[in-house]
């Protein structure tokens, strides 16, 4: 089954309403352990935030990693062969080469992702370096132009499970980190064109 029609009742959700999969600002005392969401950031702490990134040291301060490795999915979404050996790897050398802290995730689901994401922003500072891994099954709704990553308790049915990258985008805004490093590796194409549309995006904060 190609995966146009594996996510047919998905995609036309998202053609209906491309923010079905958005999360909604985390509200009241128990924010997102309540429902995955996003914290709300205030304009002065978004400012101090970039100030403190151009008044950080130039020198690294701590290091860490965070790497998703959705790999078992639950039928009829097809299993991945690859994407926990090559975050072990990848683990290995980020942190016996560069010394990285890395937590790794995996067969993660929407709210283990948003939760990881969120406690990254928590834990990194200003003066930090930070690179965020994602491999496993994605999704970009050609027509409109917007990608989305698929956890593994997502089904191909309801477009709500999936994680947009316009969400993904807000949670890494909110990292404090000088350095930091997005690499996502999610299948867009069909197994069989053997091609993949995953992309390296490193933001404004890394080094050159």
């Amino acid at each position: 089954m190609s995966r146009e029609k594996l996510y047919a009742q998905a995609i036309l959700q998202l053609l209906a309403n491309p923010g079905v999969a958005d999360l909604g600002r985390c509200t009241g005392s128990e924010g997102w352990f309540a429902a995955p969401c996003i914290p709300p950031v205030s304009e002065a702490a978004a400012k101090k935030q970039l100030d403190d990134i151009a008044t950080s040291p130039a020198t690294v301060k701590k290091r860490y990693a965070l790497l998703i490795a959705n790999q078992d999915y639950r039928a009829p979404i097809p299993a991945l062969e690859t994407p926990k050996k090559d975050a072990e790897e990848i683990a290995r050398v980020l942190q016996s080469e560069y010394g990285y802290e890395v937590t790794t995730l995996k067969d993660a689901s929407k709210r283990d992702i948003v939760k990881g994401l969120v406690k990254l922003a928590g834990t990194a500072s200003a003066a930090d370096s930070v690179v965020v891994l994602y491999a496993g099954h994605g999704y970009l709704v050609a027509k409109t132009g917007l990608g989305y990553w698929i956890p593994t308790d997502a089904t191909p049915t309801a477009a709500e499970g999936w994680i947009s990258n316009s969400d993904i985008t807000k949670l890494l805004a909110a990292v404090p980190a000088r350095q930091l490093i997005l690499i996502s590796d999610s299948c867009y194409r069909a197994p069989d064109e053997r091609k993949t549309g995953g992309f390296v995006a490193c933001q404004a904060r890394c080094p050159a």
